[in-house]
């Protein structure tokens, strides 16, 4: 039959709780020896009758290990083989354990010194797994708002960053495409538009002279003494030749004269006539010469200077457009 045993208080042993319909077992009394012809196991008739007390065992480790008379209560209800020694018992249990616990942490973590964190929630119960997974997707969402914010942030500095470079670049242009337009009207205005500013010192008092003149008023001005000058080359080449005709025609009459009338005092003053005229008319002729030259040397100067004011105006714009265009 089972039975269902109880532990007792603190140093009382198990007891036994019998269950429905079972009768714990009794303990019969031993036997006594009696001796034929004694008195002492029959009472009195007028005395009652005395029955043996039976003693109930209370466990079978009491049946297995019967108390002695002499032996200490202690020592009856613990058998020898289960008395607790006097001397502390060393478990190296503990050792183990700890040995087993530092294998499954962490290299770089510390199994003697922990924090009283690491220690309250080693001491801690489990968390229920819904609360786990809800602090998870909190997490989870803190961090993907912490990470969107952060994008959205470096996206708008970046933006504002190309807004300001292009703002930059356009201004840029700008300014380059107005000096540009500036340089084209300046080159594709007409010739009476160019403006030359001379200056000119008077050397008789010193007095500085400024002129503006337009290129137009110049390049007709020398126009007109062009034509000027070539009117009187052809003048003076005129009178040249007919000076020439003439002088041919004295010499063709007097050289022969000369040759029949050797010794005559009109011809030896004719000679000295024609003589005077010639160096006469040589002198005219080299005076003619060099008003030509010097005609023609202001003439040149002239379109020279022209040439150059016209280049210090056009050419600095011409060759930055043409810089521009290369860049």
């Amino acid at each position: 039959m089972y039975s269902v045993v109880e532990k007792g208080p603190r140093g009382e042993p198990p007891t036994k709780k019998p269950r429905l319909g079972h009768q714990p077992d009794l303990l019969l009394p031993s036997p006594k020896t009696t001796l034929t012809g004694s008195t002492d196991s029959f009472a009195s008739p007028s005395s009652s009758i005395s029955l043996p007390k039976t003693k109930t065992a209370r466990s079978f480790r009491d049946r297995l290990f019967p108390p002695t008379k002499n032996a200490p209560k202690s020592a009856a209800r613990n058998p020898p083989s289960q008395q607790r020694e006097d001397h502390p018992k060393t478990s190296i249990a503990p050792i183990f354990r700890k040995k087993i616990e530092a294998a499954f942490q962490d290299e770089s973590s510390d199994p003697i010194h922990t924090s009283h964190e690491q220690r309250k929630r080693a001491s801690s119960p489990e968390s229920d797994p819904e609360e786990i997974f809800k602090q998870l997707k909190e997490h989870y969402l803190d961090t993907a708002d912490n990470l969107y914010d952060r994008a959205t942030m470096h996206l708008e500095q970046i933006h504002s960053k190309l807004l300001a470079k292009l703002g930059d670049t356009v201004k840029a242009e700008d300014s380059f495409l107005t000096v540009m337009e500036k340089q084209n009207k300046t080159l594709c205005a007409p010739l009476s538009q160019f403006t030359i500013r001379s200056e000119q010192r008077d050397s008789v008092n010193g007095t500085v002279h400024i002129n503006k003149e337009t290129v137009g008023n110049l390049v007709s001005g020398a126009e007109t003494q062009l034509k000027e000058f070539e009117a009187d080359i052809s003048r003076l080449w005129k009178e040249w030749e007919t000076a020439e005709a003439e002088v041919e025609s004295v010499f063709r009459e007097i050289i022969p004269d000369e040759k029949g009338q050797q010794g005559s005092g009109e011809t030896a003053r004719l000679v000295e006539t024609m003589t005077k005229l010639r160096a006469a008319i040589e002198k005219e002729i080299s005076k003619a010469q060099e008003d030509v030259n010097e005609l023609g040397s202001a003439a040149v100067t002239m379109l020279k200077q022209i040439e150059k004011d016209f280049r210090q105006i056009t050419v600095p714009d011409i060759l930055i457009y043409f810089q521009s265009i290369d860049e």
